[in-house]
């Protein structure tokens, strides 16, 4: 699937195009397998890094221009665009089977081999380990297709074009798209229940995608047949669909006046005249530990003596202090401490997931994002034993698995580790209004979008405590819940 996005708010990309959100290798029947290679995840920077050197205009670079068009069109919300980069190359492009190394080492071989031998391949010509031909690949496609999927022109020659006062069916947006190049229904999602916000394009691939270094600056190959949708249904209303525009202030009379200001690589600056409260994990913060219930009693005369040793220890140092709502933090390392002060808490970093908002069946909002200490990415990991079998592609994650579905694994625990991916999480409520904040600053994760977690016991003093999904039986008594504090 070609996914793109229609960004109002915060406004990304120029007023008259769409931008680009994935390339995404699904099956015939709907769902998908996600993070299916690990040991090729890339952090942002390494992707960065990888695109830059591509876009040299000189003799060295394969893509002259592509880190220009991807800071043009391929834009993520919190204007750190190698996020979102990193995150659907590890996501999806470790799926696509056809750019799997060991293709890229029998293309090699079959050369070696055989000096008439031309491969379906960038390999053909550039060394697959010095030039990352399979990220270069995928990102190729990505762009080339989505070149080919111009939406709001699509819309436009039907008269259909953002605006605040007119709504649309869903009939004339999947009228204009079956009249266009594309020819077939595409799957158009909404947000906020009837606001038009992205689209999937959906191909059958006719042969490998091991091709896309000599298709740069070129018209794409024949690879991409146009098709129905997988049965990923749009989640628009009937009617009343509403394509805001993405304009600089909205008018008179609005509650809300957003001016923004962009350059060529989508940094954005926003001013509100009024606005709500901060959404919960974003940006930069701390992990604290609330208390639920333990089944020894006798650790809260300690936690009571504990306590005072805090206060005077910070007192003494002019350090601020735990608030005396929480027992402890989290570290770098994602486990629980007994920190006397929050200069010993790790600083995390949590980004907004490029699908921001999980809506389940009782109609209650999650926020997902992904989350990094200073140094190295968190998430739950699953619990492994010598004797299971080894992880399949798709319990290399945890949370978001399917479509807009939010999938548990066996029993996990939270960790931050180098090795790791970014991987969603979800924030136990989407909502901002006042009532639900401290609701909203709960950790959930999984489909039942779970906040309780387990520790075998409260940490002792200097000591740490791993926090696992599952009590194990009763054999982790103590039930906590993690809640954001931004930092």
């Amino acid at each position: 699937m070609d996914t793109q996005f229609w960004d109002t708010s915060p406004a990304l990309g120029a007023n008259d195009t769409w931008t680009l959100h994935g390339l995404w290798p699904d099956y015939c029947k709907g769902g998908f397998d996600a993070y299916c290679d690990e040991t090729r995840n890339l952090s942002p920077h390494e992707i960065a890094r990888i695109v830059a050197r591509a876009s040299e205009q000189d003799a060295t670079g394969t893509h002259p221009g592509m880190m220009d068009f991807m800071n043009d069109h391929w834009l993520s919300y919190d204007s750190q665009n190698a996020h979102l980069w990193a995150h659907e190359w590890n996501k999806h492009g470790t799926c696509i089977s056809t750019l799997a190394p060991s293709c890229y080492e029998r293309d090699s071989r079959l050369r070696s081999e055989n000096s008439s031998y031309v491969a379906e391949t960038s390999g053909a010509n550039i060394s697959k380990l010095s030039n990352d031909a399979d990220i270069l690949d995928y990102f190729t496609h990505a762009i080339l297709l989505f070149t080919t999927r111009p939406t709001f022109e699509f819309f436009a020659a039907h008269d259909i074009v953002p605006s605040y006062d007119r709504t649309y069916t869903l009939d004339q947006l999947q009228s204009a798209i079956n009249d266009s190049p594309h020819g077939f229904e595409a799957t158009i999602k909404c947000r906020n229940h009837n606001e038009l916000s992205e689209i999937w394009y959906h191909f059958n691939v006719r042969g490998s995608l091991r091709s896309a270094m000599e298709m740069w600056g070129n018209k794409l190959w024949d690879s991409w047949v146009p098709t129905h949708h997988d049965g990923q249904r749009s989640n628009c209303p009937s009617a009343g669909i509403k394509y805001l525009p993405k304009e600089q202030t909205k008018p008179p009379g609005t509650t809300t006046t957003i001016t923004r200001t962009q350059t060529h690589t989508a940094t954005a600056t926003a001013t509100q005249t009024k606005s709500p409260n901060k959404m919960p994990f974003t940006g930069k913060g701390r992990l604290m530990i609330k208390i639920v219930s333990e089944e020894n009693p006798a650790s809260s005369n300690e936690l009571s003596q504990e306590d005072t040793t805090k206060t005077e220890y910070n007192n003494a140092l002019g350090t601020q202090p735990i608030p005396q709502e929480y027992t402890g933090c989290l570290i770098r390392k994602g486990t629980w401490y007994m920190a006397r002060s929050m200069t010993s808490c790790a600083t995390f970093t949590a980004h907004d997931d490029v699908t921001s908002i999980l809506e389940s069946d009782t109609g209650m909002k999650y926020h997902l994002f992904t989350l990094e200490s200073h140094l190295a990415p968190c998430s739950f990991v699953p619990e492994k034993n010598e004797e299971d079998e080894p992880k399949t592609a798709s319990e290399n994650l945890f949370g978001i698995q399917q479509s807009d579905s939010a999938v548990p694994l066996r029993p996990s625990y939270f960790a931050c580790d180098r090795d790791m991916p970014f991987q969603s999480i979800l924030s136990n409520n989407a909502s901002v209004d006042q009532q639900h904040v401290e609701f909203a600053k709960r950790l959930a994760v999984g489909s039942k979008h779970q906040s309780t977690f387990y520790a075998k016991q409260i940490p002792e003093a200097w000591k740490q405590e791993r926090l696992y999904t599952d009590n194990n039986g009763g054999e982790r008594e103590v039930q906590i819940e993690i809640y954001w504090e931004t930092f």
